[in-house]
């Protein structure tokens, strides 16, 4: 069973290294997709309800449709060359999943700012959600954060851990897209 121990080995990488800043994830590579394909679409659809509303829909079908092939194929193509590099590949699928310690650590350093002042909660706060956080009071920039970890354990691991164990890399790559 490689995708159980695959999933697990994510996990593990996931809460090891999180997102390191700097590094290639395949949430930036769908936004890039997303701003090609809509800068595309918007020339060739009429800029009618209808004609955006197709254009929008295709786009869903085409970024999804791309994440799960994109991770299906990339499986596909290491179990050819053998057991250990499907499964390494997998491993690094899963990972680039998850965000978990990417969360607690934006998490994190807002509750140490609050310790400190104000304005050095609300930059941190600032810098994990997307509003105006100048003149939020103390309540404020906890609910804020409240609020974005509630979303984000959504968004980056439950909800991925889920597709990742219903179908593997592919289908969390799926959401992934979906999410994006």
């Amino acid at each position: 069973m490689p995708s159980f121990f695959a999933l697990c080995a994510g996990i593990g990488l996931d809460l090891i290294l999180g997102d390191p800043i700097g590094w290639p994830h395949i949430v930036l590579g769908y936004g890039k997709l997303i701003a090609f394909l809509e800068r595309a679409f918007r020339r060739l659809f009429p800029k009618t309800p209808k004609g955006e509303l197709l254009a929008g829909g295709l786009l869903v079908i085409l970024v999804c449709a791309a994440g799960y092939i994109a991770g299906a194929l990339a499986l596909y193509l290491a179990g050819l060359a053998g057991a250990w590099l499907r499964f390494l590949v997998e491993t690094a699928l899963v990972w680039q999943c998850l965000s978990i310690k990417s969360l607690k650590a934006a998490s994190l350093k807002v509750y140490r700012a609050l310790g400190q002042n104000l304005e050095a909660a609300r930059a941190a706060v600032g810098e994990i959600v997307g509003r105006d956080t100048d003149q939020l009071d103390e309540a404020g920039v906890v609910r804020a954060a409240v609020e974005t970890v509630a979303e984000n354990t959504c968004d980056g691991a439950v909800s991925p851990l889920l597709y990742l164990a219903l179908g593997s890399a592919p289908l969390g790559m799926l959401y992934k897209a979906a999410s994006t």
